[in-house]
């Protein structure tokens, strides 16, 4: 039986310390370009060859045993993050990065033998880029997800896909007792940010995107029946 965190909290990124610097790219202006000379008229130049794309792995359903997330995928909004390892720190969670997606490590792992709730967590920012900002609708405080948008996991034995099935708004000292995140729920995938409102300095709330773990994938050169 796990324990549920004391106080659960994936606070919004508010500032960068750092300043950014920018790098201005030139072009020559026309004049200065120098046309090259004209072919002679009896050779006739074959176009280059067209570069030979690289073949996309294929896939295969098969089992994938439990083992840790590395990467975080939703084609729906076009988000592609690594995926770190994370523990609650005095019953807080607080990613010390905006750019990557965090596991806590305390509670599942994914797998066609997930024994438990998978949990990724990650920030949310107004004012920079930041993990989960493409999980928002700001403007009309609303989640961009919707059911049945694809969730992938990858790991050292193959990928998880999961299904979006909905998502929830959770006041921030709420969030620690909600039963129906914290339940032991194998197969259940829940991504966590902060919900941001345009206008206020620090978010008070949570959103919660829950996903259904929906088929395990292998390379099809090293798939076994599952």
């Amino acid at each position: 039986m796990r324990a549920r965190l004391v106080a659960f909290v994936v606070a919004g990124v508010v500032a960068v310390g750092a300043a950014v610097g920018a790098v201005l790219l030139l072009t020559a202006p026309d004049d200065d370009v120098v046309a090259p000379p004209a072919p002679a008229p009896s050779v006739t130049r074959s176009a280059p060859p067209s570069p030979t794309p690289s073949p996309t792995p294929s896939f295969l359903p098969a089992f994938v045993a439990m083992a840790v997330p590395e990467r975080v995928e939703i084609p729906a909004v076009d988000l592609d993050l690594a995926v770190l390892p994370i523990s609650p720190v005095g019953g807080r969670i607080n990613p010390p990065t905006v750019e990557e997606a965090y596991w806590i490590q305390d509670y599942g792992l994914p797998g066609s033998d997930a024994d438990n709730t998978v949990y990724l967590v990650g920030h949310s920012s107004l004012r920079m880029p930041a993990a989960f900002n493409p999980l928002l609708d700001v403007e009309h405080q609303d989640a961009v997800l919707q059911p049945g948008d694809e969730v992938r996991v990858t790991t050292a034995g193959g990928v998880l896909r999961y299904e979006v099935t909905g998502w929830t708004r959770y006041d921030k000292d709420g969030l620690p007792t909600a039963d129906e995140v914290w339940a032991i729920a194998p197969g259940t995938l829940q991504i966590i940010t902060c919900f941001q409102e345009d206008g206020r300095e620090f978010a008070d709330d949570n959103l919660v995107v829950t996903a259904t773990l929906v088929e395990a994938l292998v390379p099809a050169e090293g798939a076994t029946a599952g």
